[in-house]
């Protein structure tokens, strides 16, 4: 498990190649809700 609360950043689009040893092509964005702090503080934000 991670140790932090939320992970946000670019996806990689070009995973096989990264994984091979490309540079990553990024794109998007993506949250990762990690622990049951960071769920909480996103459900308050939804409420409003």
């Amino acid at each position: 498990m991670c140790k932090y609360d939320i992970i946000e950043g670019s996806m990689v689009k070009n995973v096989k190649g990264f994984l091979s040893g490309k540079l990553p092509i990024a794109f998007g964005y993506q949250m990762f809700f990690h622990t049951e702090k960071a769920i909480n503080i996103l459900r308050k934000g939804l409420k409003g």
